[in-house]
């Protein structure tokens, strides 16, 4: 799931963003996600939410039982393999392997963003604005009318990751 080569390799002078988050913002929204998940099982069916969490239906460790190789070369190299799970990699606590996760995925992005043409990183925060002034207009060439620059500005104000759609404007929600 995190191969980009064969994309990058297909179109080489296609312009790509790597939004990029505060690693601990990211691990904090990982855990609201898997406690939100898992409150309601928790309270029909006595689920234990696992150390500090992070359970399996968090995102992160929904791929370690779905890990490429890559993943596991770049956990065994930060040494997390031996010190945490001597039996393998499914004994890593949850939160040690959402880690080990989000370091392989920045890592790769970083990889390419210096190996690749074409590619920009992005700061999640202020994304918005950035992508209104910078990235659309200067780095993927289209030029914004004002109804495109409306919809952008509709499309960012909705919480992502809600069941319903909430309008930040309205109903301020705090990811961290």
């Amino acid at each position: 799931p995190w191969d980009l080569d064969p994309i990058l390799d297909a179109f080489p002078e296609t312009p790509w963003i790597y939004i990029m988050r505060n690693p601990v913002e990211v691990m904090m929204s990982y855990r609201k996600e898997a406690i939100t998940m898992t409150t309601s099982l928790k309270k029909k069916k006595g689920v234990d939410m696992g150390g500090l969490g992070f359970t399996n239906s968090s995102n992160c460790v929904r791929k370690k039982f779905h890990r490429t190789p890559k993943l596991q070369s770049e956990v065994r190299q930060y040494g997390l393999y031996q010190k945490w799970a001597a039996k393998g990699m499914d004994d890593l606590p949850n939160h040690v392997y959402c880690a080990a996760h989000l370091a392989v995925v920045n890592r790769i992005a970083l990889e390419w963003y210096r190996e690749r043409p074409g590619g920009m990183l992005v700061d999640y925060s202020g994304l918005v604005e950035t992508l209104k002034h910078k990235v659309i207009p200067n780095h993927f060439g289209f030029e914004l009318d004002e109804d495109a620059i409306a919809r952008i500005d509709e499309v960012g104000g909705t919480y992502s990751k809600a069941s319903r759609k909430i309008n930040k404007k309205k109903n301020p929600v705090n990811e961290s």
